[in-house]
């Protein structure tokens, strides 16, 4: 947000924050904090943890000194990590509310001027020279409510957001489990189960296993291109919420042509085998893709004979149940790796296609009540950095945008 040869509106100015801030460290370290402590303790990440004595009792900016830079407020008691930047106000006429937001929009550029290699650290004078816009005391308190209650609906949905992927979360494993309606269960490899269903391997049932091609013609780094017949998988595509593409990479059509197996088919599951183990993607419909490959570190799981729900097996592969048989079967610490005879091992069940799919409708429910919830937060977030752009720097004053 660069402002510095921008005019500024009338009665603002331009200025350092070492001159209307103080900036200063805390003194505690990690141990000093208590499971039952009294008072809030701000960590290096700015994390809330507890203490029983306190050393500030003042309305503050808490700024972690390294590692993820993030601006808090806090007014009241409490206490800071040595390497956590407290930031108090030298002078009645700052609002730190509105300092806050201020500080977080140019939190890119002090972390450009940071130091460290492996872990940045801001060091109190990159601080104190941040330059910033600031105006009037009374425009600064009302652009910090502006902010705030736009801060506050964010929470709300972070909050609900949580609220939904714990239900969904405890119902998959009852579900997953336990099944609907029934009232008989018995032991299995997977844990209690209804006594109507079985559990096979996966060698065992109709599923299908397939690996990426690992030939000769595997696509070399010269091969892929930013657009092209066919969208070659990488892992940031497959990840723990499923199949995603604002990264993507591509083959021609003669390259496709050469390879022996590992294209996807409508309703595969593609799960990640090395590196970041046991991701989970559904390959539907709904994709944007026709052509798509796998890579080798991936494999494809394909339910040819219409045994299963497909989405009631992307729920069970995404389950506890599923993670702990794979954690049994990874190896490797460095580069861990899922075997494809590791995957024929693992345990799933089988039952009535009818109750996979009643299963299958009421997670997808939640999943479209979360996506719903992710829409409302994601339009929050981009309207609060609309409102910073404008606000922050005068381009819209805060009384245009109230009477407007």
């Amino acid at each position: 947000m660069k402002v510095e040869n921008e005019a500024l509106p009338e009665n603002w100015e331009l200025i350092d924050i070492g001159k209307i801030l103080n900036v200063s460290t805390g003194s505690k370290n990690a141990q000093d904090s208590k499971v039952d402590g009294k008072y809030p303790f701000f960590t290096r990440s700015v994390n809330t943890q507890r203490i029983d004595c306190y050393s500030y009792d003042d309305e503050a900016l808490l700024l972690a000194g390294e590692g993820i830079f993030i601006v808090k407020y806090y007014k009241g008691k409490f206490d800071v990590h040595q390497r956590t930047y407290i930031i108090t106000a030298k002078k009645k006429n700052v609002s730190l509310k509105f300092l806050q937001n201020q500080i977080q929009s140019k939190i890119e550029r002090l972390v450009n001027t940071s130091v460290g290699s492996t872990v940045q650290s801001l060091r109190k004078p990159i601080i104190q020279n941040l330059k910033i816009p600031l105006p009037p005391l009374s425009e600064q308190q009302k652009i910090a409510d502006i902010l705030s209650t736009v801060d506050e609906k964010i929470e709300v949905i972070d909050q609900q957001i949580t609220a939904t992927e714990e239900f969904k979360k405890g119902l998959m494993q009852r579900l997953l489990t336990k099944g609907i309606g029934h009232t008989e269960f018995k032991d299995s490899p997977i844990g209690k189960i209804p006594r109507s269903w079985e559990v096979k391997k996966l060698i065992d049932s109709d599923l299908e296993l397939e690996d990426g091609d690992r030939g000769n013609n595997y696509p070399k780094s010269k091969d892929f291109k930013d657009s092209g017949y066919c969208l070659f998988l990488s892992a940031k595509n497959v990840t723990k919420e499923g199949l995603k593409f604002s990264t993507t990479q591509f083959i021609n059509k003669e390259k496709d042509s050469k390879l022996r197996k590992g294209k996807l088919k409508v309703n595969d599951l593609v799960i990640t085998t090395r590196g970041s183990v046991a991701n989970i993607g559904l390959y539907d419909d709904d994709s944007i893709y026709q052509n798509v490959r796998i890579n080798s570190g991936m494999a494809i799981i394909r339910d040819g004979k219409k045994t299963y729900d497909i989405q009631f097996l992307y729920y069970f592969f995404k389950s506890d149940s599923m993670n702990l048989q794979i954690e049994s079967l990874v190896s490797g610490s460095a580069q861990p790796q899922l075997t494809i005879k590791g995957l024929k091992s693992l345990k799933i069940p089988v039952l009535s296609k009818g109750e996979q799919e009643e299963i299958a409708e009421i997670l997808s429910n939640i999943d479209s009540k979360l996506n719903i919830q992710h829409s409302k937060l994601k339009s929050y977030q981009q309207l609060k950095k609309a409102l910073m752009q404008q606000l922050l720097t005068g381009k819209v004053r805060v009384n245009n945008l109230i009477e407007a």
